[in-house]
């Protein structure tokens, strides 16, 4: 029986692990707002696989908020 190579390790993406933060603060945002409140100083961290941080992403820099 031959042997398979193993894969290769993942490589973290930054842009879409910012793309899952950003589609998580939404949702965290609009079950605030459905409860009457929202704070727009609040965020998300986004790390790799190694819990290393990558970024974040604050509510109001998730949801375009007008007058």
């Amino acid at each position: 029986m031959a042997c398979l190579p193993a894969a290769p390790p993942c490589q973290p993406d930054p842009t879409r692990a910012r793309e899952h933060a950003v589609k998580e603060a939404r949702a965290l945002a609009a079950s605030a707002v459905l409860e009457g409140r929202l704070t727009g100083s609040h965020c998300i961290e986004y790390a790799d696989e190694n819990r290393r941080r990558l970024g974040a992403v604050r509510f109001d820099e998730a949801v375009k908020i007008t007058a």
